[in-house]
């Protein structure tokens, strides 16, 4: 298992990648983001998106998701303290891939 201690300020890994489909989309958004422009293109066109776009959320599970699920060796973790700062700074579209690098 990897603690905390054992992480160095110099060493960055690469996590794998996964591309966000349509149906992702609007599958997460109608259980947990049920707002228009993450259920349906075409609502979602009238937005400053102009597209069916993911939720926050939404990239913020896949995130953890290819950070802690596709590691070599697991996490020693206890939780997370929570955020100071997390931003979406451009959406995320159908047929967007996400790339995971710390």
């Amino acid at each position: 298992m990897i603690h905390y201690e054992d992480l160095k300020p110099d060493l960055h890994e690469t996590h794998g990648s996964t591309t966000v489909t349509a149906a992702a989309i609007t599958r997460f958004a109608e259980r947990y983001d049920p707002q228009p422009f993450h259920l349906s293109d075409a609502d979602a066109r009238n937005t400053p998106f102009g597209a069916l776009a993911a939720s926050g959320w939404h990239t913020t599970a896949l995130t953890l998701q290819l950070f802690t699920g596709q590691r070599r060796e697991p996490l020693a973790s206890l939780g997370s303290p929570g955020f100071d700062d997390l931003r979406w700074p451009r959406p995320v579209l159908a047929s967007d891939t996400l790339r995971v690098q710390s």
